[in-house]
């Protein structure tokens, strides 16, 4: 994140870059005409908005925490298929798994999602693409659009695998008004900016462009999203739709990267040209943070009109008051809403998903002659991989492979066994210590264990649920 202090009396007097060549300074696309006596590109010549730099030289940096984040989206990698829908299909047929609230919220909530994604991406290659004249940063909304595409493609996922009506599920922003007054609130603030003839430069330009970027950035997927991602995340701490919740996981941690870039973005354009952020346009942009909690709260309402174990609309709308006033710090304005607690802190805990939950359902491409099975990236083994090593099931029972061997663990836990679960750890419903009886693998700081079917993680006194065992 960035330095909030102001900036000094030097940086503001600061002088304008050189232009080089008028004709060729003009053109921020990139697909101008060459400047065949340009000079080098500096670091003091680059900017976030109106550039005269060529904006096709990503180096040198200047912006490095833009190329930090290109990095994380990058290592953060992830495709839904390979997030096992099995037990999804099978609750979401059966008669009594969900009731009709749940329902309700699921499918509106994919509703929701399955357009929305879209809508980002439309507004990054469409609108932000063109107008951000940053190299850097521009590397890393081509990295954002296809993390978009992958959420596009989630839903598509979840509806296939569930045989809901594709239809109904991808027209409801059209159909449904609690989703379509989000939807066309947002497209407001960028429909004007998709014209050819738009161009920032103006304070009336550059400052509109500011408010597409915290209309999408700060409360589309700033805010907006996370109502979604409670009711879904919130259904997976209880076991239910866990395939549903595990992608929305991982969504969470790329939105969490997209929002925080667009603050970024927002108050370095606010660094180099503080004559935008008046205090008129700063009372405008809470004004819309407010409208925007305003408009999730009677989305929440719509979508759980009597709510569900552990949530519910009241919830879901001090949550928002929450997050608004959340975003209204980052940005340096005065929050909008009361102070409140957050009523789900749960959700820091879902956003803190490591890496090694990548390897969910794939293990180490590698054939063992002692052993009948083969892992590789199709071998549907729900396995947890750890720096030196990789724990997964097999024929129902947890296996240990490091380096060339595998280890068969068979551990009843028990109070004669010295192998135990941690104990004082609570994890979907049941408990862990002496006489739990579970099959597990101590690794010095946790516990990889075996309950009901499914793969456990103990760290600390945290516990994820990394999924039942799928064999294919």
């Amino acid at each position: 994140m960035l330095d909030w202090s102001e900036p000094s009396a030097a940086a503001r007097r600061a002088p304008p870059p050189v232009i080089l060549n008028a004709a060729a300074a003009a053109d921020q696309t990139g697909l101008g005409a060459i400047d065949r006596h340009g000079g080098r590109v500096s670091v003091d010549e680059k900017r976030m908005i109106n550039c005269r730099a060529d904006v096709n030289q990503l180096l040198p940096l200047k912006y490095k925490w833009a190329w930090e984040k290109y990095l994380a989206g990058c290592n953060n990698h992830w495709m839904p298929t390979e997030v096992s829908m099995q037990a999804d299909i099978a609750l979401w047929k059966s008669r009594d798994g969900l009731t009709e609230d749940e329902r309700r919220a699921i499918k509106r909530n994919l509703g929701f999602f399955a357009a929305s994604e879209s809508l980002v991406a439309n507004n990054i290659v469409l609108a932000i693409y063109r107008h951000l004249t940053n190299p850097e940063c521009r590397q890393y909304l081509l990295r954002q659009s296809f993390e978009e595409a992958v959420h596009t493609h989630t839903f598509q996922y979840i509806v296939e695998s569930l045989g809901l009506d594709e239809g109904e599920l991808f027209n409801m922003y059209r159909e449904v008004p609690s989703i379509t007054d989000k939807a066309a609130w947002a497209l407001k603030h960028t429909q004007h900016l998709d014209d050819p003839d738009f161009k920032t430069g103006t304070p009336e330009a550059d400052q509109a462009f500011l408010r597409d970027l915290v209309a999408f950035y700060v409360i589309f997927e700033g805010m907006w999203f996370y109502t979604g991602f409670a009711q879904i995340l919130s259904l997976g701490r209880r076991n239910k739709m866990v395939g549903i919740a595990e992608q929305y996981q991982y969504i969470l941690r790329d939105e969490s990267i997209h929002l925080n870039f667009g603050i970024d973005v927002i108050n370095q354009i606010r660094i180099e040209n503080p004559d935008l952020w008046t205090s008129a346009f700063q009372e405008e942009i809470r004004a819309m943070i407010r409208a925007a909690a305003e408009l999730e709260a009677a989305y929440g309402r719509d979508t759980m009109p009597r709510g569900f174990l552990g949530l519910n609309a009241a919830l879901c709308e001090t949550y928002m008051h929450f997050i608004a006033n959340r975003r209204c710090a980052q940005l340096g304005l005065a929050r909008v809403f009361d102070e409140t607690e957050n009523p789900f802190p749960w959700m820091s805990e879902a956003m803190d998903l490591k890496k090694e939950k990548n390897f969910m359902t794939t293990c180490a491409e590698r054939h063992h002659p002692d052993h009948v099975h083969q892992h590789g990236p199709n071998c549907g083994h729900a396995a947890i991989r750890h720096d030196a090593h990789v724990d997964y099931l097999h024929d129902g029972h947890l296996h240990h492979m490091h380096g060339d061997h595998v280890d068969e663990h068979i551990i009843a836990v028990s109070a004669t066994n010295p192998v135990h679960c941690t104990p004082e750890i609570r994890c979907s419903g049941h408990e862990h210590g002496p006489n739990c009886g579970h099959e597990a693998i101590p690794h010095g700081d946790h516990l990889d264990y075996l309950v009901n079917g499914r793969l456990h993680h103990t760290h600390g006194d945290h516990c994820d649920d990394h999924g039942p065992v799928q064999l294919v």
